[in-house]
């Protein structure tokens, strides 16, 4: 059987465009899991920043090359048209989940594959706290109060001692940090007649606010 010049040539032509197609978008893929139990999460929220190279400088800002979300099983995939970037980085974030980003390295994308680049994000919850004495205190005492394990990497609940002097005590507020954890404190009481520590924790279910009240 013979094959017609033109037929070759057309199907090189084909060949070449569809090489061509496939190399013009970077593509990112990857899957979002909760950090409590490993479970993918639908519908999270998935965003590509770039930071552009223009006629050799580098852009000063970030902007979005592209959006997406995860399907039912916690999965995106993305893909943007190539340009020759500067930075690149990914966002993660879905409601009552504290939001993740990380930085991408541009030189993954320049064999024209898809990167795989899987995140964790963790269910948010929040604390009230209410420090106030009972009318016991004097002038000179102190009390001074501090979580001792928030080290979360968001800007949530952290470590860092609160002091108050006096016997005029009554303050409150609010701080975030990851759900279901044992959120460790320590709580000072510095007197002229003596001084004591306590160490203690308390239960913070994911999406929702713990109250957490402290006399002295």
């Amino acid at each position: 059987m013979k094959i017609s010049f033109h037929l070759i040539s057309a199907l090189a032509i084909l060949l070449v465009t569809s090489c061509k197609k496939e190399n013009t978008n970077f593509n990112l893929q990857g899957t979002v899991r909760s950090g409590n139990n490993s479970v993918g999460l639908p519908a999270a929220y998935v965003e590509v920043q770039k930071q552009v190279v223009n006629s050799g400088t580098f852009g000063a800002t970030y902007s979005t090359a592209v959006l997406g979300a995860t399907d039912g099983s916690g999965n995106y995939k993305v893909n943007w048209p190539r340009e020759n970037f500067a930075a690149l980085k990914l966002i993660v974030s879905k409601s009552q989940y504290i939001r993740r980003e990380t930085n991408l390295l541009v030189d993954d994308f320049s064999g024209g594959n898809t990167v795989t680049k899987d995140m964790t994000l963790y269910p948010e919850a929040f604390i009230d706290v209410r420090i106030q004495n009972t009318g016991e205190a004097n002038s000179t005492d102190v009390f001074k109060f501090t979580f001792t394990n928030a080290n979360f990497d968001c800007l949530c609940c952290s470590n860092g001692f609160k002091i108050f002097a006096g016997s005029a005590v009554d303050t409150a507020y609010q701080c975030r940090l990851y759900g279901d954890t044992w959120l460790k404190y320590q709580k000072q009481k510095i007197t002229l007649e003596t001084d004591s520590v306590v160490n203690d924790s308390i239960w913070c279910p994911a999406f929702i606010t713990t109250d957490l009240n402290i006399s002295y």
